[in-house]
């Protein structure tokens, strides 16, 4: 059975159908259990054609739906009521229309009609079928001048058969045949282009409301004159596009009704439409993402995302009553645009049914009781999830049983010799499968046992294991290869190649995203180094300093150059000239070769010193690396390459160790091996990375310094690659060659580039192609029952149809750890080490099912664990499965922020699992472990720190348990011990404001029964950073991304009677006006098991909110503007608004003919925090391809960093945007606030190091967007 492709409600919202290929499932809603049961169907149907549409009819009683087929009908299937269990009634069937003349994308019904639009033959247009909903019969049929549909809904089917229809390109479009005639004649209106429209609903006969791109919602009256009849197309969208421009200012008190005299014939008036919607009328809401569909759910407005990824329900005012993300697969969603709120939402790839009644759960959600005496009383035992009856889902709270059925493969040519599985099952159920129960036993408090049922050992009749079609690696990524240039240098190591710094190269980037950029590659006869930790940088020249440099020049003439250095004191700290220090350094080095040649009588034989800081670090109080570039000057008829070396007379005085010239860290150009030519080149790109502006605290660069060489000693070769940076790589990245110059016979003129691997950095070696390997398995399985018995679809259906999840186990030669008698006899796969396992999600199929008119048999689950049997790997088992359940990875990763703490020791879903930890409380409060339910203390395990009274300051305590510990008894052992006076829990939340979506958590940790064994023996309180379970926010600092879980006190764990922790000293997520304490710590039951009592006091203090306006239209953002500085009174000086504008674009882009024309692109970050932020990093990005918008890719072009913006202030970063000749249209520009230091100060009492003010929590704000359509040519 495949994921159901259909659900509408029916029947006057008493029943929901489920369609999937040729069934169509029906549920009565009421029956649906409150308890997350087995839901089964009440009746179903068996059409003849697979089911490609479902719709209902609004407002319809009957138990009726329209279905369109496969076979290009149109029929209307209705059920005769009262329906009982089980109920295989043939439906009344009356087939609408014969051929609706091309595959089915949209069907929509209305009151009066039914409504298809279909492809035709391939290059035709989409068409518009209308049919009768009395008649049947194909009443009117025109062609859609929409080629890129992407959404169709009805405006208001109850009233009319108007659509509103989005194209991918050119926006929202009101659509519709007009009424009370039977014209063919289409008559199509668009809402307005500069508003980008992505989805028009009414919420009544007078309101209408219109999402647009990047998430706005304005809910606007809409009841242009029309006599009582319903509005044509064209009116509709003439009165949209008014309101849609009309600024607030314009809005006045309502015109009073039509009356003699006025336009009542629904012709639009001549002229201006006025503005009869009052300012405090007119709704807004800002969702954080684009809205693909709006549809009525009784008094309440469902948005939903393309694809159903995410969701939001709105009251009537458009006031957020909540969000859900329904997962990266997105979801089905039913609703009733007239009568009741009942909802169904359905999680594509899943059998998880959650059935709503917003009246009810909305309040539920808010804690205000459904009290409306107008309204009829509502089954509480809504907004829960069921399960329909074919097939189980996985468990978003665990069942109690988690079902895993295991089938073991081997590749083609891989030889196992066993008869069957005994050995290896004897085996793998000793070190594998029973530690996983055991674990999860614990783990759980006893709630969830992990089974397994093994194929070819419980299931089937006893085999080895089963034998895929293709290999192991062939389902999995490639190693991953960034891509990037590569050449064969000669490698002669008694005439080695020799660069002198002469040469000069330029190499081009071609990352998989974003736009590529020139590097011009430095070269030198001599390469110096030395790393300065803290600053200041010192380097003090006594005047005493000495130094000898053998240079063999171009022609082959020795020179000895004896360096005699005057006196020089520089002192370089943070935040001085760094360009002045370092030339004057480099100006003083050449100072004294040139003395020194003239001493000699030689011509100037060493080019100018240049010094360059080659950065290590983000950390600004770090200076890094100072690199000196010592090169070798041309000579006229050279006749080979130059050669430096450096002598010192004695012992290196500081001043020649700290500017590198004691050659302890020099890298030569004469390369005597493959590591000598990886070092050179490795300090070729950290100089062109640098004067790119770009490394560690700058911008991100596209070329890696490790360089890649291989030699092959026989034909006296070696392959040198330069790569892209790992996170620029990827599919078609490269680097090309430009020029070069003075590089013969070096190999590098000859250098081609290497393309980038499918793989990514995160995704390499792992699983690709699951739903080919789930379904080869599975028809493979399914192969063996019928080579061994007799086939009963129906039967085997019902064998797999209860497990939670199917293993794949991966087989290879037994551990060697084994006793040879004992073993199984295998051989590894090829290319077998490599592989990473896996979870996904697929629901495998039999694909060679034998009766066509049967559906084929699939596996009861979607929830696919890849598992390697050459080794005993529980942990690794036990974390997979996690996966299972719902939790994400909460290690580091590429990608991932390097400036925080990771969980890593304290979660088995986080780094080293292999110590086979507990779940740390977030993931144990995720998959609901860990209890919240504030109004049943008896089960509440969360106990809640609110935010701080602006009053004073406030104290919460609460007795915690281990969250390794936990059983009925818990609380009253507890409470034996010390008292009913406190709260119990296992953890404490402390709320950080915002949305809630962010809080930090207080938990106690111990070692467990079995488990947790290789944590700390003392008991521990930690502290983390967390992100409420099911939210998708991926927000970026710095380009980098978090995980859901940090650790905030490393290395300062609470773990003796009056430890404290300041939440303002953690490095990142700092908040300042709180702080935890351990105020006693005890056992019980015997002294096996911890409790901690913990106080946390807070108090009002400071916090950073950096932010761009909010606007409506966001991409109208004041906090972002262009200006062509030519018409400055100081072109180098960009133009400066007042705050709150401009929200045009600022000044028209000028495009030239050729070259380039000067603009600033200008940002304004703000801070409305009562302390200032430091180091503020801001980055802008252009659309890709031009006004693409959502649909398009963001370029990263710049990034700059503003000193400081103080609270209640703002800043300006000027960008430079070279604008070319093919910018000359709308275009889409974007700005981001990516990364910010919290200033810090020592706390006289403590010593410690404490944020001065909270850190910014609300980073839905750090983004802005202007989308620019003013464009001239330059004259």
């Amino acid at each position: 059975m495949r994921t159901p492709e259909h659900l509408v409600l029916s029947g006057g919202d008493r029943y929901g159908a489920i369609a999937h290929d040729r069934r169509i499932l029906f549920y009565r809603f009421d029956d649906l259990p409150a308890d997350g049961g087995v839901a089964r169907p009440v009746a179903e149907i068996k059409t003849e054609s697979p089911v490609l549409g479902l719709a209902s009819r609004p407002g319809e009683r009957r138990l009726a739906l329209v279905a369109a087929l496969a076979d290009r009908s149109l029929v209307e299937l209705e059920l005769p009521e009262p329906l009982g269990r089980d109920s295989h009634v043939k439906p009344r069937s009356r087939v609408l229309l014969k051929d609706l003349g091309g595959e089915l994308r949209y069907l929509v019904c209305t009151r009066r009609s039914t409504l298809a639009v279909v492809d035709r033959a391939r290059g035709a247009g989409p068409v518009l079928v209308a049919v009768s909903a009395e008649a049947g019969g194909a009443t009117r049929r025109a062609e859609l001048p929409l080629a890129n549909l992407t959404s169709v809904s009805a405006l208001e089917p109850q009233r009319s058969d108007l659509l509103v229809a989005v194209d991918a390109r050119h926006g929202a479009h009101v659509l519709g045949f007009p009424t009370g005639q039977d014209s063919a004649t289409l008559e199509v209106a668009q809402v307005d282009a500069e508003v980008r429209a992505t989805a028009v609903a009414a919420l009544s006969d007078q309101w209408l409301v219109i999402a647009r791109k990047g998430g706005e919602l304005l809910q606007v009256r809409a009841t242009p004159a029309t006599g009582g009849r319903v509005p044509t197309a064209a009116e509709v969208c003439r009165r949209l596009r008014h309101l849609l421009r009309a600024c607030g200012c314009e809005c006045r008190e309502p015109r009073p009704p039509d009356g003699p005299g006025t336009p009542g014939d629904g012709a639009p008036p001549d002229g201006p439409i006025p503005d009869d919607e009052p300012c405090q009328e007119r709704q807004r809401a800002t969702l954080g993402w684009t809205v693909a569909q709006l549809r009525r759910s009784g008094r309440y407005l469902v948005a939903l995302a393309k694809g159903g990824e995410r969701m939001a329900v709105l009251d009537h005012n458009l006031n957020v009553a909540f969000e859900r993300y329904l997962g990266p697969r997105g979801s089905l969603v039913a609703t009733s645009p007239v009568g009741s709120d009942r909802m169904l939402v359905m999680q594509r790839g899943t059998n998880t049914l959650e059935a709503w009644s917003l009246d009810e759960y909305v309040p539920a959600l808010r804690g205000v009781p459904a009290t409306d005496p107008g309204r009829r009383p509502v089954d509480p035992a809504l907004a829960r999830p069921v399960t329909f009856h074919g097939r189980k889902s996985r468990p978003a709270s665990p069942n109690p049983h988690l079902r895993v059925c295991v089938f073991t493969v081997t590749e083609p040519g891989q030889a196992f010799t066993d008869p069957d599985q005994a050995r290896m099952q004897a085996l793998l159920e000793t070190n594998v499968y029973d530690i996983a129960y055991d674990y999860y036993r614990e783990n759980s408090f006893q709630t969830l046992e992990a089974e397994f049922t093994v194929f070819g050992v419980h299931l089937g009749a006893p085999r080895p294991p089963l034998v895929l079609p293709r290999s192991f690696a062939s389902y999995f990524y490639d190693d991953y290869s960034p891509g990037g240039i590569e050449t064969v240098m000669p490698a002669d190591w008694a005439d080695p190649p020799v660069f002198d710094g002469t040469e000069a190269m330029t190499l081009h980037s071609e990352p998989a995203l974003g736009v590529g950029k020139d590097y011009a590659i430095p070269f030198a006869a001599l390469w110096t180094t030395h790393t300065h930790n803290a600053y200041p940088v010192v380097v003090n020249f006594a005047g005493t300093e000495t130094l000898r440099l053998d240079v063999e020049d171009e022609t082959g003439s020795t020179r000895v150059l004896n360096l005699a250095f005057g006196a020089l004191a520089l002192n370089h700290a943070q935040g001085d000239d760094e360009a002045a220090f370092l030339d004057a350094l480099g100006q003083h080095v050449t100072n004294a070769i040139r003395a020194a040649e003239s001493a000699a009588g030689t011509p100037v034989v060493i080019q100018d010193v240049v010094f360059r800081r080659i950065r290590t670090s983000d950390d600004d109080t770090q200076f890094g690396r100072l690199q000196g570039q010592i090169r070798v000057a041309a000579a006229g008829g050279a006749t080979q390459k130059g050669r430096v070396t450096l002598t010192l007379p004695g012992p290196a005085p500081a001043a020649l160790v700290a500017t590198g010239l004691d050659g302890a860290g020099s890298r030569p150009g004469v390369l005597g091996s493959p590591l000598q030519i990886a070092s050179y080149f490795a300090e070729c790109l950290h100089a062109a990375r640098r004067d790119a502006g770009e490394g560690a605290g700058l911008n991100d660069p596209h070329l890696d310094t490790v360089v890649e060489t291989e030699e092959d000693a026989a034909a006296q070769e070696v392959r040198v690659r330069i790569n892209l940076a790992p996170d620029k790589g990827g599919n078609g990245a490269r680097i090309t060659l430009v020029s070069t110059s003075e590089l013969e016979g070096s190999g590098w003129p000859e250098a081609a580039p290497v393309a980038g691997s499918d793989s990514n950095v995160n995704n390499q070696n792992t699983m690709r192609y699951h739903p080919d390997l789930a379904n080869d398995v599975f028809t493979a399985a399914m192969e063996h029952l019928r080579a061994t018995g007799p086939w009963d679809a129906e039967a085997v259906r019902a064998q797999f149809a209860d497990f939670d999840a199917m293993m794949i186990g991966f087989v290879g030669a037994c551990p060697a750890s084994v006793p040879a008698a004992d073993r199984w006899n295998c051989t590894n796969a090829v290319d077998f080490a490599r592989l990473r396992m896996f979870v996904r999600y697929h629901q495998a199929t039999d694909l060679n099912n034998p009766d066509p008119d049967d559906p084929p048999v699939t596996m009861g689950t979607d929830l696919l664990i890849g598992q390697r049997f050459n080794q005993f790997d529980p942990a690794v088992m036990s974390h997979e499965i996690g996966h299972g359940l719902g939790l994400p990875d909460l290690y580091s990763a590429s990608g991932f922020r390097d400036d925080v703490e990771y969980i890593d020791r304290w979660c088995q879903m986080a780094g080293g699992n292999f110590r086979f930890n507990h779940f740390c409380a977030w993931s144990k409060w995720a998959v609901n472990w860990i209890v919240e339910d504030p109004g049943n203390p008896s089960l509440n395990r969360v106990v809640n720190v609110p935010m701080p009274d602006p009053a004073g300051v406030t104290e919460t305590e609460a007795w915690l348990c281990p969250v390794e510990y936990w059983d009925n008894a818990m609380r009253a052992d507890i409470e034996a011990e010390v008292g009913a006076g406190l709260p119990i829990g296992q953890m404490m939340k402390v709320h950080l404001g915002s949305d809630g979506g962010v809080v930090d958590l207080i938990e106690l940790r111990a070692p467990g029964v079995s488990y947790s064994q290789l944590l700390p023996p003392t008991p521990a309180v930690i502290v983390t950073n967390v992100l409420q379970p099911g939210t998708d926010r991926r927000w970026a600092v710095n380009g980098l991304y978090r995980r859901s879980v940090h650790l905030l006190n490393e290395g300062r764990e609470l773990t003796a009677v009056g430890d404290t922790f300041d939440f303002a000293a953690s490095p990142e997520f700092p908040v300042k006006g709180t702080r935890v304490e351990l105020v006693d710590l005890r056992t019980i039951r015997g002294g096996t098991i911890p409790i901690a009592r913990v106080r946390v006091v807070r108090e009002p203090a400071e916090f950073i909110d950096l932010f761009f306006q909010d606007n409506v239209p966001s991409w109208r953002s004041p906090d972002i503007w262009v200006d062509w500085p030519a018409d400055n009174p100081d072109p180098t000086v960009a133009r400066i608004y007042p705050e709150g504008t401009p929200t045009d674009q600022g000044e028209t882009v000028r495009f030239p003919s050729s070259g380039v024309e000067p603009h600033f692109l200008v940002v304004r970050p703000h801070n409305a925090g009562a302390v200032h932020a430091e180091d503020v990093k801001v980055r802008w990005f252009i659309c890709d391809p031009p006004g693409a918008g959502d649909d398009g890719r963001w370029v990263q072009r710049d990034t700059m960093t503003l000193p400081q913006i103080n609270g209640g202030t703002w800043e300006t970063a000027p960008f430079t945007w070279n604008v070319d000749p093919a910018t000359n249209a709308h275009q889409c520009l974007r700005a981001e606030i990516i990364d910010w230091t919290i200033p810090a100060g020592v706390d006289p009492t403590t010593g410690d190091t404490l944020a001065l003010a909270s850190d910014d929590v609300l980073l839905q704000n750090n983004n802005a967007q202007k989308n620019v359509f003013e464009f001239e040519a330059t004259t």
